[in-house]
């Protein structure tokens, strides 16, 4: 694997200079080097190593050290309760558990707790390897964020890894070798493939799971880091509390959820190149990727990217169809409760998205979730639309948009606000930019969202949190 191939050269040519930092300390590339040897010289080929830890150094070492021995990665998140972990392993219990927690002793007998002391007493895994009943390409399992329902496992191989790396070269080689601030978590799909992406092109990694705007200033001057990746949400709190402009810092890649154009702005004033990401739970990296200008229009994603290919879409002039996509970075399987595994592309090989999208040339228009559109009163409704204008407000965090039942409208749209703001601003605001058809008819304003472990809005808990008491 190039992420492999890379670590290991610079272990060479540049042993002493920083590799990855984050909230558990940092290596440097020889250390990085010396610790995947070490901890890849413990995992058998095939075993099952799930991990929860924060961003940082120790899960690198894991996962290098997985993709080496040839052990599979699976990352769990590592602020999870322990109810929601073990409702997303649904009994898919690992051989061992890399982890600094002391809640989670339940899943495995083998749990070891890496770089510390304790390490030397672990030897190494003696029974059968539940990895082995997983397809024999399998190099990693990725969970879904779960907003929408419990979490699916999918099987990505060392091929869909390589893919989704070599889809983004052009972009990559831009910041070899230049330190990369990554805000999302890790164990993330979008925080995993951005860390393994620009380590596979020598970039050192900086990372933090926790808003400390004062710290992360101070690593990014430190480091000189040219690039910041995160999710919109981190980048309008960043905003408003003066994180931008920095010096050195060039750019910005957003992902994970759609971005305003308020905020994508905001970004260009701050002399920040935005980039949007589009990609996937069930797909390592990024499927395409779009420069933002001030002329862009909202939904445009780009072209896709390597070898991804598109099922022709509608026109502009035509209503949306789903994104149906094929492309090396695609998962083809997902590993269900009760040990089956199922096919997650069609008979073509072909993922179905659940996004609606429209032909803008070359270019993919994004139009919504299949899944997420409201329909009240006979008309179709796209939440993230409404969401989108309620985070152009300067006193909102994040929103979620959800519908109720509702006995004369079939359903109700209602807001969860994320923020510090009165509702009769926002209902201003809806009315002056929206069809009446699309107004929230009730707004609740909290001091945080519900989220799933992956940090996304949950919009099964923010449904049920609106429908009770207060």
């Amino acid at each position: 694997m190039r992420v492999l191939d890379t670590f290991a050269e610079l272990a060479n040519e540049r042993p002493d200079t920083l590799a990855v930092l984050g909230d558990d300390g940092s290596y440097t590339w020889r250390e990085l080097h010396e610790e995947v040897r070490a901890l890849a010289a413990r995992f058998p080929a095939r075993a099952l190593i799930a991990t929860s830890l924060c961003s940082g150094r120790a899960f690198v070492a894991t996962a290098l050290a997985c993709f080496q021995s040839g052990a599979i990665l699976f990352p769990l998140p590592h602020t999870a309760k322990v109810g929601e972990i073990d409702r997303a392993l649904a009994g898919r219990l690992p051989d061992a558990l890399i982890t600094e927690r002391d809640d989670l002793d339940h899943l495995t007998g083998l749990r070891f707790t890496p770089f510390a002391a304790k390490k030397d007493t672990w030897s190494g895994i003696s029974r059968p390897h539940v990895g082995s009943s997983l397809p024999a390409a399998t190099a990693m399992v990725q969970l879904t964020s779960g907003s929408t329902g419990v979490p699916k496992a999918l099987l990505l191989s060392r091929d869909n890894i390589e893919a989704g790396i070599e889809g983004s070269t052009s972009f990559l080689e831009r910041f070899a070798r230049r330190a990369v601030f990554v805000t999302m978590p890790m164990f993330h799909a979008m925080g995993g493939a951005v860390t393994f992406e620009h380590l596979s092109f020598g970039s050192p990694i900086i990372a933090s799971d926790r808003f400390v705007p004062g710290e992360h200033k101070k690593r990014m001057l430190a480091h000189q880091c040219a690039l910041i990746c995160g999710a919109p949400s981190y980048f309008r709190l960043a905003s408003r509390m003066k994180l931008f402009p920095l010096e050195g810092l060039e750019a910005a890649q957003l992902g994970s959820a759609p971005s305003e154009r308020a905020l994508l702005e905001t970004l260009h004033g701050h002399g920040l190149e935005p980039h949007l990401r589009y990609g996937l739970s069930e797909s390592f990296g990024a499927l395409t990727r779009r420069a933002w200008t001030p002329n862009h229009i909202a939904g445009d994603i780009g072209e896709p990217l390597g070898d991804a290919k598109v099922k022709p879409l509608p026109n502009l002039d035509d209503d949306p169809a789903e994104l149906v996509v094929r492309a090396g970075a695609v998962a083809t399987s997902v590993w269900l409760p009760g040990n089956e595994i199922q096919s997650l592309v069609d008979s073509e090989g072909q993922l179905h998205t659940g996004d609606l999208a429209r032909a803008d040339g070359a270019a993919i228009r994004l139009s919504g979730r299949q899944s997420q559109f409201i329909k009240s009163q006979g008309h179709r409704i796209d939440p993230s639309e409404i969401e989108q204008l309620l985070c152009e407000h300067p006193s909102v965090n994040e929103a979620c948009v959800v519908a109720i039942p509702d006995k004369l409208k079939g359903n109700a749209i209602v807001a969860i606000v994320e923020g510090n703001v009165d509702d009769k601003e926002l209902r201003a605001r809806v009315k002056e930019s929206l069809s009446a058809y699309k107004a929230p008819s009730k707004y609740r304003i909290v001091e945080s969202l519900p989220r799933t472990p992956a940090g996304k809005p949950d919009r099964n808990a923010c449904r049920e949190l609106f429908l009770s008491p207060k």
